[in-house]
């Protein structure tokens, strides 16, 4: 998979994970905990656009787009992603 679609599908995930947080109810002493939860996925989902954004710029000949670490990197966090959906949702 090429780092772009990578850096997507993983801000996709947790744009997803965060909207799905709107539909849960929590208890009033819970909501600050609850809050913070639901901005840290979606400061982290805005951190993977502006990356998936720069990476879908640049020539798909740069280094960035070609790296192994970059990949791996960005293939990890799509796999947290997915788990910490699929663990949220089931």
């Amino acid at each position: 998979m090429t780092a772009r679609f990578l850096a997507w599908y993983t801000c996709g995930l947790l744009a997803l994970a965060s909207l799905l947080l709107l539909f849960v109810s929590v208890a009033p002493g819970a909501a600050t905990r609850f809050a913070a939860l639901q901005a840290m996925l979606g400061a982290t989902a805005l951190c993977f656009a502006v990356i998936a954004t720069i990476l879908t710029r640049l020539p798909g000949e740069h280094w960035s787009n070609r790296s192994f670490a970059v990949r791996c990197s960005l293939s990890v966090a799509a796999i947290i992603a997915t788990m910490l959906v699929a663990t949220s949702v089931g």
